[in-house]
C-alpha cells in the first residue's frame, strides 16, 4: 500500500464530528512515534495521561478553556507543562492537516505563569559571597 493510499484510508476512517481527543492522540502517535526517541514517546504518553478530563471529548468541541484547564489543574511543574503544551501543539497540527477542526486553540494555552513554579528546581547559588568567604576564611 502506498503512502497516498494509507493517507486516503486514514482520512476515510476519520469522522470529524465524532473523533475524540483520545482517538486523535492515538492516530497522531501512530504516525509520529516512529520518528522520535523512546524518551520523547514516554514524555508524550505521560502528558496525555494528564488529559483525562478531555480525552473523551469530541476534538472539534474542545476550546481554549478545556486545554487551559488541563494545564491549570494538573499540578505539575513548568517542564512538564511545557511538554503538555507541545503535545497540544503537535496534535492540533495533525488535526488541522486532516481537516478535523478549523482553529488551533493550543497556540493560546498559557504556561508562562508557571515558569517560576518548579518544585524540582535546584538553587545553584545557595551561599552568599560573604558566607563563602567565612567558610574559606
Amino acid at each position: 500500500m502506498s503512502a497516498h493510499q494509507s493517507y486516503i484510508l486514514l482520512y476515510l476512517q476519520i469522522d470529524a464530528s465524532k473523533i475524540t481527543f483520545k482517538e486523535v492522540f492515538e492516530k497522531w502517535s501512530a504516525e509520529h512515534y516512529s520518528k522520535i526517541s523512546r524518551s520523547n514517546v514516554n514524555g508524550y504518553n505521560a502528558s496525555f495521561k494528564l488529559c483525562g478530563d478531555i480525552e473523551k471529548m469530541v476534538f472539534a468541541d474542545i476550546r481554549l478553556n478545556h486545554l487551559q484547564g488541563v494545564i491549570d489543574n494538573c499540578g505539575k511543574n513548568y517542564p512538564t507543562l511545557r511538554k503538555v503544551k507541545v503535545l497540544f501543539n503537535s496534535m492540533y497540527g495533525w488535526d488541522m492537516k486532516h481537516n478535523i477542526c478549523a482553529k488551533d486553540y493550543s497556540e493560546f494555552v498559557d504556561i508562562s505563569q508557571y515558569r517560576d513554579k518548579n518544585p524540582n528546581k535546584i538553587d545553584r547559588f545557595p551561599f552568599t559571597d560573604e558566607e563563602i568567604k567565612t567558610m574559606w576564611g
